[in-house]
């Protein structure tokens, strides 16, 4: 029982403050108090984590703008190729031009059928006419193939070119998000895991200074 002579009975005021501070119980809530838990420490780290997230977009941005670039180049084309294939195939001959050797294998060719309708006394004739026409058309149809295939080969190049760009603008917003999500449960979790480390030791605390009352008590 409780005395008020500060010096008699086995619970006196100055044990009391002696053992719970001038401000009695209360005291053990007090910010600093020599019973207040210790500061959170997850708020340690929450500022790197904040910097992180602050910091980490500008790694990832250049490639998810090229990335964003590629996109309606890709979206263009692969519709061309859906609706009209034609018209693709029209432009890219469009561009045709002989190629250096065509003249070459022409004169070659000419040579070589002169001779032989000259050797069987058919040179200048209908016959010989319509052969050298034909070897002249079929020339100018294998070097026109050879440019559109080459042709559409680079063109089959640039487009996975521009696929794998998108790809990885994709992939980098695609990691972002996941490094970003991380982040963010990481300070959830910190802050979970600090509060709860906080209400443990206070109610430790609590535990110790109701032992410490029944002591005096």
């Amino acid at each position: 029982m409780y005395e008020s002579d500060n010096n008699s009975g086995p619970f006196t005021q100055q044990s009391f403050e002696n053992a719970f501070g001038a401000n009695g119980i209360n005291g053990i809530f007090d910010p600093g108090g020599v019973f207040s838990p210790p500061p959170n420490a997850a708020n340690s780290a929450m500022p790197y984590l904040n910097q992180a997230m602050l910091q980490l977009p500008s790694y990832f941005q250049t490639y998810i703008n090229a990335g964003n670039q590629m996109m309606p180049q890709l979206q263009q084309q692969y519709g061309q190729l859906l609706n009209n294939p034609g018209s693709v195939m029209n432009k890219i001959g469009s561009g045709f031009q002989q190629s250096p050797g065509y003249q070459w294998q022409t004169n070659q060719a000419l040579g070589a059928a002169n001779r032989a309708a000259s050797a069987g006394g058919m040179l200048g004739s209908p016959a010989e006419q319509q052969s050298i026409a034909g070897t002249v058309n079929g020339l100018a149809n294998q070097d026109y193939y050879n440019y559109l295939n080459h042709a559409m080969s680079m063109y089959g190049m640039g487009l996975q070119g521009a696929q794998n760009m998108y790809g990885i603008g994709y992939d980098a917003s695609k990691n972002l998000g996941e490094d970003m999500s991380n982040l963010g449960m990481s300070q959830a979790n910190l802050t979970y895991a600090g509060q709860a480390n906080q209400n443990q030791g206070r109610f430790g605390m609590l535990g110790d200074v109701m032992g410490l009352v029944g002591a005096f008590l």
